[in-house]
């Protein structure tokens, strides 16, 4: 089959594979606006990703809703649990996929997408944006735990609120 020759051609040329694979919703989902993804499905999809040889294996669904976003987001964590030593991409695309964009990384997707505009009504993202907001994130995150743990909010935080 052709992605096997593809596969050890790249292999025998030490090129990087990044396995990848778009599934788009189906149209009567997008008419009705509803739910279409299911989780056991996606992760039958991956693990049968997961068995070829690849660097990478990145997925792309297309969130009509949030809850189609959602499950993608479960799939990819389990993903990463159960294979930590394959690096894993999630993106959900859309309006309703444009958070993932911001939360597969800090899950551990491996990377994401940004665009040079920012047109968040159509689910893009500027890369600036997404750079600025997953560091706020990475240091916001340690001290929302920490808060929660403790019940404090630390003086530092306190002064800057006023």
């Amino acid at each position: 089959n052709i992605r096997n020759k593809v596969i050890t051609e790249a292999r025998k040329n030490n090129k990087t594979i990044v396995l990848s694979l778009v599934i788009k919703a189906p149209e009567e989902n997008k008419a009705s606006e509803s739910s279409w993804l299911e989780y056991r499905d996606l992760m039958e999809t991956m693990e049968q990703m997961v068995s070829l040889d690849a660097d990478c294996y990145k997925v792309t669904t297309q969130a009509v809703t949030t809850k189609d976003m959602v499950a993608h987001m479960y799939v990819l964590v389990d993903m990463i649990d159960k294979y930590p030593d394959k690096p894993t991409v999630g993106i959900a695309t859309g309006p309703n996929g444009m958070p993932s964009r911001v939360i597969f990384p800090l899950l551990g997707s491996y990377f994401t997408y940004g665009f040079p505009k920012h047109e968040p009504h159509k689910g893009r993202v500027s890369i600036k944006w997404l750079r600025d907001t997953i560091d706020f994130l990475k240091e916001a995150i340690p001290l929302i735990e920490d808060i929660r743990k403790t019940r404090q909010i630390p003086p530092t935080v306190l002064e800057a609120l006023q």
